[in-house]
C-alpha cells in the first residue's frame, strides 16, 4: 500500500512538472527597435553621403500640400533631376495647383550653360541654376528611432523614424509644427528613400525622395 502510495505521488509531481513546463510562459523575440540620440544618426548619414560621394545619381521627388480642414489637394510638385559628373545636370519639374494642368519645366546644364523650356517649347540659353533640393530638418525636440529591417516592395532596408518638433508664437498663439520622417537605408548604409509629412494647423505636406546611384545617364545640350 505505502509502495502504491508513492508511486502515485511520484506520477502526480511528474505530470505537475509536464503541465509547468507546458504553460511556462515563452520568451518574447528581442525587438529590432530601438531609440538612437541625433549624434548617432547623423553618423548613419554621413556613412552614406561618403558612399555615394562623386557618384552620378537620379533624384526623384515628389510633394503634395493639402488643407487640413478637408483634406482638398492644394499643389502637387513632381521633379526628376539627374547628375553626371563632373559637370552636367538635367532637371524635369511638374507644377499644379489642384487639379490644374502641371505647368512642366525643363532645365539642362553642360558645364556653364544652362538651357531651358516650357511645356515642350523651344529650347532657350538662359542664366539660370538648377536648385537641388536639400533635405535637412530641425526643431526644438528630436526623435530617431531605430525600426530594423523592413520590406519596402520586394526589397529589405533599414529603417529609421525621426520626429522633429517646434513650437513658435505668432498672433499671440502658440503655432506648432511637426514634421515625421522615415529614411530607408540599403544594407551597405546607402540612403535609397526619405518620406516625409509636416504638420501644421492649415495644411499637411507629403513628400518623397528616391535616390538611384551609379545609373548610366547622357546629357547633351539641346541646341547648339
Amino acid at each position: 500500500m505505502k509502495k502504491t502510495f508513492i508511486i502515485a505521488l511520484s506520477i502526480i509531481f511528474a505530470v505537475s512538472g509536464v503541465l509547468a513546463q507546458k504553460t511556462k510562459p515563452v520568451p518574447k523575440e528581442e525587438t529590432q527597435e530601438k531609440t538612437i540620440t541625433d549624434t548617432e544618426f547623423q553618423t548613419v548619414r554621413r556613412k552614406s553621403d561618403n558612399l555615394t560621394q562623386g557618384e552620378n545619381y537620379r533624384l526623384k521627388r515628389t510633394t503634395k500640400v493639402y488643407k487640413r480642414a478637408d483634406n482638398s489637394l492644394v499643389r502637387h510638385h513632381n521633379e526628376t533631376i539627374e547628375f553626371l559628373l563632373p559637370g552636367s545636370s538635367r532637371s524635369v519639374v511638374e507644377n499644379a495647383s489642384g487639379n490644374e494642368k502641371p505647368t512642366i519645366t525643363e532645365t539642362i546644364r553642360i558645364d556653364a550653360n544652362f538651357y531651358t523650356r516650357i511645356n515642350n517649347g523651344n529650347w532657350q540659353l538662359v542664366s539660370s541654376n538648377i536648385n537641388v533640393p536639400k533635405v535637412s530638418y530641425t526643431g526644438d525636440t528630436i526623435e530617431h528611432i531605430y525600426k530594423g529591417a523592413v520590406k519596402l516592395g520586394n526589397n529589405q532596408f533599414n529603417l529609421y523614424e525621426s520626429k522633429y518638433t517646434s513650437k513658435t508664437v505668432k498672433g499671440g498663439r502658440d503655432f506648432l509644427t511637426v514634421i515625421k520622417v522615415k529614411n530607408y537605408f540599403n544594407a551597405d548604409g546607402t540612403l535609397v528613400r526619405t518620406e516625409d509629412e509636416t504638420e501644421t494647423p492649415n495644411t499637411i505636406t507629403r513628400r518623397t525622395f528616391e535616390y538611384e546611384y551609379k545609373v548610366n545617364l547622357t546629357i547633351e545640350a539641346p541646341i547648339k
